[in-house]
């Protein structure tokens, strides 16, 4: 009941010339909680479709006027629709008929005669799918406008910048401060007698030392400075964070005789960089929590490679820590392998799940889930070259990979990690068509490849990772 109520206002298009299949079809899904409409011909679907949005349209393919494949390709030309999951459902059982419907458009194919329990399973998933990528390029969207709502409070905050002035006599010891700097302090000129000292008293007590070695230092060697440090407010005991910028006057023997600088008062500056980091890693948090939903969403399809995203990303980030990559781009790295199989939901699970040898024609179509991943994921606007890490994760250093056949340096290093931990991920865990082959062996498979298929120091890190540092592989699986 409660899974029936959750189906509720989902909206689902049927087409099929026979009747009889339109009325099974409806009374399953409409039994789920589905709202249905129902299509006898290509022509009425596409009518239909004017002021209809649906959540999912299930596709015949052999019907007269107009077949499937047409119907699916005009589906896809509206801007409107090209969203909406297509799942054929047809009693064509030829490799070549499925090739064609996933090459149209369709996500997935059904064979008829059809179980309901397969019809349900994959209308389901495929509607979770859908609302878990809505949800992800709707987040991004409005992470997005509070980053850049951020940065113009930045740019204006910088416009209204407090900038003073400032110029120290080497010769007589007199510092000479602007009306703005003594704003800056908090001071009274009537209050304070500037010196270099007395400026020393009122910068934090944390940053003195520092402050001071660096103007000394600077003078000493004739150099310009560049400093950011604290002071202390004198009305009010405030922490306040300034920039200085200063250069110094030489006289004709080569000494310093004078230093001449500004100092601004950036504390708003500051205080929204932290507030920006804030948002920023609130951004990054909600980004991966997301993407692990549609992940895992992803591998309810194949149940033999259940939890095998997360164990590449387990290891690939662990590569990355090991390459001492920085934090920023091991979150990439993080996100990236999570959903570097995510075209796969394009692949029929019936091919996914064989436990005998694929034929060529399937293999082929296994091959093009790079490209489908990085075509579900090119407008989502990740912090990171994402799609580019799926779509080059099976490519090879000397071009023998998928599906461009990059060579060397054209491969992310990115790309190049999650495909290391990709291959030995794979061979140490047990498929339907064979055993666990053990991690000795995949080792020996991308040592044996290392500078020729994978990246050395992508090996090399992995190889430490388990021979030296005793690496648990995927205890979370």
């Amino acid at each position: 009941m409660k899974e029936e109520q959750n189906n509720r206002g989902l909206k689902i298009l049927i087409v099929d010339d026979v009747a009889d299949n339109l009325s099974v079809l409806s009374s399953l899904l409409q039994a789920e909680g589905f709202r249905v409409f129902a299509a006898i011909s290509g022509n009425l679907a596409l009518q239909a479709l004017d002021t209809l949005v649906p959540d999912l349209i299930l596709l015949d393919i052999v019907m007269p006027e107009m077949n499937g494949f047409e119907i699916c390709a005009r589906i896809k030309e509206r801007e409107s629709l090209r969203n909406i999951p297509v799942i054929f459902i047809s009693a064509l059982d030829d490799p070549q008929d499925k090739v064609k419907a996933f090459s149209s458009g369709g996500v997935d194919y059904i064979g008829k005669p059809f179980q309901k329990e397969e019809v349900l399973a994959r209308v389901k998933t495929h509607i979770e799918l859908a609302g878990a990528r809505d949800k992800l390029e709707t987040l991004v969207e409005s992470r997005t406008h509070e980053l850049l709502e951020n940065q113009k409070r930045l740019k204006k905050t910088q416009q209204l910048a407090r900038l003073g002035s400032w110029e120290l006599d080497l010769v007589n010891g007199t510092l000479y401060w602007s009306d703005e700097v003594f704003n800056i302090f908090g001071l009274k000129p009537s209050e304070f007698v500037p010196g270099f000292e007395a400026f020393l008293e009122r910068v934090h007590p944390e940053d003195r030392e520092s402050v001071k070695m660096t103007y000394l230092t600077a003078v000493k060697d004739k150099l310009a400075y560049d400093l950011v440090h604290r002071i202390v407010r004198n009305d009010n005991d405030d922490i306040q964070y300034v920039h200085e910028l200063a250069d110094h006057v030489i006289n004709e023997d080569g000494e310093v005789i004078r230093s001449i600088g500004t100092v601004q008062d950036i504390t708003n500056l500051v205080t929204l960089d932290k507030e920006r980091q804030h948002y920023l890693e609130k951004f990054k948090n909600s980004l991966e929590k997301t993407v692990i939903v549609v992940s895992a969403t992803l591998e309810k399809r194949d149940p033999y490679t259940a939890g095998h995203q997360r164990n590449v990303s387990e290891l690939a980030v662990s590569i990355a820590k090991e390459l001492n990559l920085s934090d920023d781009t091991i979150s990439g790295i993080r996100l990236g392998s999570i959903i570097h199989d995510i075209g796969k939901i394009n692949i029929p699970s019936e091919i996914l799940t064989r436990p005998g040898k694929l034929s060529d024609l399937e293999f082929e179509m296994i091959k093009t889930h790079p490209l489908h991943g990085s075509e579900i994921l090119k407008d989502v606007e990740f912090p990171w070259p994402i799609a580019e890490m799926v779509l080059q994760h099976h490519e090879r250093l000397d071009g023998s990979g998928y599906p461009n056949s990059l060579k060397g340096d054209e491969i992310l290093l990115e790309a190049k990690i999650i495909a290391v931990a990709d291959v030995v991920e794979a061979m140490s865990s047990h498929r339907p068509y064979r055993p666990s082959l053990g991690i000795e062996v995949a080792l020996k498979e991308i040592e044996a490849g290392s500078g020729r298929l994978f990246d050395e120091k992508a090996v090399s890190a992995c190889i430490n990772l388990f021979r030296e540092k005793d690496f648990k592989p995927f205890a979370s699986s």
